[in-house]
């Protein structure tokens, strides 16, 4: 396997996504030609409409999920809800390799340098 052939797989991946959303936009464009004027005219009446309380309900949502990440590290555990759970995951405990090999032998105190990274939090369905 090269470079190039992983190349050429990427520009693939991209040509088919391009195709995905080609398709898509027909698809939207036929459906809407197929809606009457006046009815497209009231569906975005009606998003309009709603559009702004979606977006208002959203940030809550997201200030809520960063509040219950924040608290899930705080606790240290897994939190179950009645429909969600707040999976709390350890940081992993990384070595930086170059360091640990040049003093890992000669040197017991290496283990000193275990670097650990930030814990964090899945939110899933129960």
């Amino acid at each position: 396997m090269s470079p190039e052939s992983v190349a050429d797989w990427l520009d693939l991946l991209a040509h088919l996504r391009e195709r995905i959303e080609a398709v898509k936009l027909q698809m939207d464009t036929t459906i809407n030609d197929l809606i009457p004027t006046e009815i497209q005219a009231q569906i975005g009446d009606v998003r309009a409409e709603l559009e702004p309380e979606i977006r208002a309900i959203e940030e809550k949502a997201a200030d809520a999920e960063a509040h219950i990440r924040t608290m899930a590290i705080e606790i240290g555990a897994t939190v179950k809800g009645q429909s969600l759970q707040a999976v709390f995951v350890k940081a992993p405990e990384k070595v930086n390799m170059e360091k640990f090999r040049g003093f890992a032998t000669a040197h017991p105190e290496a283990l000193a340098l275990v670097e650990v990274g930030k814990p964090s939090v899945q939110i899933r369905k129960v």
